[in-house]
């Protein structure tokens, strides 16, 4: 197995990588909503789609091109910053250095 992922590019083993720890989430998260109540598992199941859905999104923009990947990490990027500094305590002298931030 190791041989063969040898000849891939990195962004491919990444993307192996990704993939084989979400097929071990799912597997875990449907045994642990067999043992335990499903309302208990609920949250889980739900955070690992969402996973799967990042994880395709974000390989279908590699594999689009290159720059529709680096697109898509720039807006994600800028959306997390976005939504960090809405948590900071801002005074209002700070207002327009962070306007220009944006």
């Amino acid at each position: 197995m190791l041989e063969a992922l040898a000849g891939l590019s990195p962004i491919w083993r990444v993307t192996v990588a990704v993939l084989a720890v979400l097929v071990v989430a799912s597997a875990a998260v449907a045994a642990l909503r067999r043992r335990v109540a499903p309302a208990l598992a609920t949250e889980l199941v739900k955070r690992t789609a969402s996973w799967w859905v990042m994880a395709a999104v974000f390989l279908g923009a590699i594999l689009l091109h290159r720059w529709a990947a680096l697109a898509l990490l720039a807006f994600a990027s800028f959306w997390a910053l976005k939504e960090y500094l809405t948590l900071l305590p801002t005074r209002p002298a700070d207002h327009r250095a962070l306007a220009w931030a944006f």
